[in-house]
């Protein structure tokens, strides 16, 4: 389900081997649902008091009403209720859309990662500090 869901987003895209060998190795999604109906998800993996945002995920059909800010103030709460400090993650640098929603949510851009992405795109890296 998240493998498809991600597919949908994202280009290249994560599989459904892809996907369970993170969930296996300490990564963990929390689901935005409606009716039963899986419409979200964000991924994330802590260690210490740092976590990673590996990917944010809301179905075409239900983008702009606010699930994707409610995942991510889900996840940020869960986080800092566990003792992290700081949230990074990396986007596509062509990703307008998502580098503004970071920016919106209080993250600060750190630097460019060249060629990050298979299909030789760059990520730009953001920080955010909890609590």
């Amino acid at each position: 389900m998240l493998a498809v869901m991600h597919e949908a987003a994202f280009s290249p895209a994560w599989d459904a081997r892809a996907m369970l060998d993170l969930l296996q190795n300490g990564a963990c999604a929390f689901i935005a649902s409606d009716a039963g109906i899986n419409i979200g998800f964000a991924m994330m993996r802590a260690a210490a008091d740092e976590a990673e945002l590996l990917s944010i995920v809301v179905s075409a059909t239900e983008k702009r009403q606010g699930i994707g800010q409610k995942l991510m103030n889900g996840l940020c709460k869960q986080l800092e209720q566990s003792g992290v400090n700081t949230l990074f993650l990396e986007v596509a640098s062509e990703n307008h859309a998502g580098c503004r929603f970071y920016e919106k949510n209080g993250f600060s851009r750190m630097g460019i990662r060249k060629n990050y992405y298979a299909n030789g795109d760059d990520a730009q890296t953001y920080r955010l500090a909890l609590g």
